[in-house]
């Protein structure tokens, strides 16, 4: 699945500095304008992991979504 990701993700050193252009190319945001982005982004949270360190446990109920810039979730 790793492949499929890897396309949406394109020029990954910018959008580090741009989470506008990251969110952009997520299939799901692309039909968005600008203004909509920039809201989804006020109310969103850059957050790194550490490898090993639990995101969420299995099973538990959803309190948020994520957007995978670099690495993968087991």
């Amino acid at each position: 699945m790793d492949f499929i990701w890897s396309n949406i993700f394109r020029n990954n050193r910018h959008d580090r500095r741009n989470p506008l252009k990251l969110i952009q190319q997520v299939p799901l945001f692309s039909e968005l304008r600008t203004g909509e982005l920039r809201e989804f982004l006020r109310i969103s949270h850059i957050r790194n992991y550490n490898p090993g360190e639990v995101i969420f446990f299995e099973g538990e109920p959803g309190v948020g979504m994520y957007i995978i810039q670099h690495g993968k979730v087991q």
